[in-house]
């Protein structure tokens, strides 16, 4: 009928025999390699470089599948099951397979910790390959409209001057003043605050939108070449934000940022052609060099020489964090249960409205070792595993096997075209969401800014804004 919004359509990413084929060979790559990590667990884990082993199996179980559908193209290449995958080797194996830093966890629960993993990852594939296989109506309407390409220069210069206010307030709107913290150490500026903020807050969210300026910068670039007038502004603008954001010493955050870019130029792409492929390695490589120098310099700032000097690429301390809420819940402390999981959904309220707002869900790690005042990541596993032990890790693993599913979608119908930027950012939010589920919630709101701000540009520019080249 006239006046009717289409049925939201089913996106049809591969055959059923296709799906079953790789869903299988995934669980039987991950089944039998990490297995195999958790026989060659040694009796004495501790010493740095003796889970490397183990840690080389685990990550080729979990990547087999992955790598050897990348060939097909970015239709199977970047699914967000796959990107979960990269997620648990970057944040728990990485640090690992270096030889890193000694492990003092035990056999057993060391041994835990690879069978988390694959819970985990069996989950994940689970409930990508039963997920839904619709868009919500309200989602896919928003899809479905093409961005023209004064709509993108847009949404980029007011996703830059909304993110730079979180910097700008502070300082009075003193740009000289705001410039001169960038390369500062990380605690040094006006802007920092501490974990339970007021009003300050909202100012600090601002930022989010900052977040998308470089993946927005990447797509009119590829849109209307890297030397265009409007290109080169969106350009500085990305790169004046990435500085900024840099400066608090995130390193997840910058990383999740350029990333984004990084991605979206990949996924506009008309294949994944060689030349492709060695610009996306390339600069993925370069990022976690640059974020490394982040972590060698954000203490003192970039203008002191470091003390401090690492002899491989630093991730988290994630996988012994692990072991050690596997160790202390349930012998020491009692698992939480529900009390996790509405701690990561009241996490978007601002204390400003509700003063008595919970710090922490029932179970604070560093308290518990005796490291107060740091912060400690478990990686999401570590949270799932506080709410119920390993059955709410797989149950997890599930949950999020099922967003998988949903953004599987959001990337099929975005990736080639106009809304490229989202399926890059949608991939970003789930491969941070692998450190933590508060990552997801946080990390989302880049997403949501970047919804509402291409919204807004819609509905403020021109109705026949159908030829997307621009």
């Amino acid at each position: 009928m006239h006046g009717q919004p289409a049925a939201p359509k089913a996106v049809v990413l591969e055959s059923p025999e296709q799906r079953t084929i790789r869903v299988v060979a995934a669980l039987v790559s991950i089944c039998v390699f990490g297995g195999l990590a958790v026989l060659l667990v040694p009796d004495n884990p501790q010493p740095a470089g003796e889970l490397a082993l183990p840690g080389i199996f685990m990550a080729f179980g979990l990547l087999l599948v992955p790598v050897l559908y990348a060939y097909k193209g970015q239709e199977r290449a970047f699914r967000a099951e796959h990107i979960l995958c990269f997620g648990l080797v970057y944040w728990l194996l990485l640090d690992v397979i270096q030889s890193a830093y000694d492990v003092d966890l035990s056999l057993e629960v060391t041994r835990q910790i690879f069978w988390a993993m694959i819970l985990m990852a069996v989950g994940i594939w689970l409930g990508a390959a039963f997920g839904p296989k619709r868009l919500p109506q309200r989602i896919f309407g928003m899809l479905e409209q093409p961005l023209h390409s004064s709509h993108l220069l847009q949404a980029g210069l007011l996703c830059f001057a909304l993110g730079m206010l979180t910097f700008l307030i502070s300082t009075g709107f003193d740009i000289f003043e705001a410039a001169s913290y960038i390369g500062a150490p990380r605690w040094s500026a006006p802007w920092g605050r501490g974990d339970l903020g007021g009003l300050d807050a909202f100012q600090d969210h601002l930022q989010y939108f900052g977040y998308v300026v470089p993946s927005i910068a990447v797509a009119y670039a590829v849109r209307r070449g890297w030397f265009n007038v409007a290109t080169l502004i969106l350009l500085a603008c990305a790169v004046v934000m990435v500085l900024f954001l840099s400066q608090s010493g995130g390193r997840r955050i910058v990383g999740v940022t350029v990333g984004a870019a990084i991605l979206c130029w990949t996924l506009m792409q008309r294949n994944l052609s060689v030349t492709t492929i060695t610009v996306l390695l390339g600069g993925s490589a370069v990022l976690l060099l640059a974020l490394q120098l982040m972590l060698e310099y954000r203490v003192e700032g970039w203008f002191v020489e470091s003390e401090s000097s690492y002899r491989h690429l630093h991730v988290d301390d994630n996988f012994l964090r692990l072991g050690q809420v596997i160790e202390l819940v349930p012998a020491e402390h009692p698992f939480i249960y529900l009390q996790q999981l509405f701690f990561i959904l009241i996490r978007p309220v601002p204390r400003f409205f509700w003063e008595g707002k919970p710090t922490d869900p029932g179970f604070s790690l560093p308290d518990m070792i005796g490291n107060t005042g740091a912060s400690l990541s478990t990686s999401m596993l570590g949270e799932w595993y506080l709410v119920w032990g390993m059955p709410t890790v797989f149950l997890g693993g599930i949950a999020m096997g099922v967003l998988c599913a949903l953004v599987n979608l959001v990337v099929a119908r975005c990736q080639h075209g106009d809304n490229a930027v989202v399926a890059a950012v949608s991939l970003m939010v789930i491969f941070a969401s692998m450190r933590s589920l508060q990552d997801l919630v946080l990390m989302s709101y880049a997403l949501m800014a970047l919804l509402g701000v291409m919204a807004l540009v819609r509905r403020a520019g021109p109705s026949t804004a159908r030829n997307s080249s621009g």
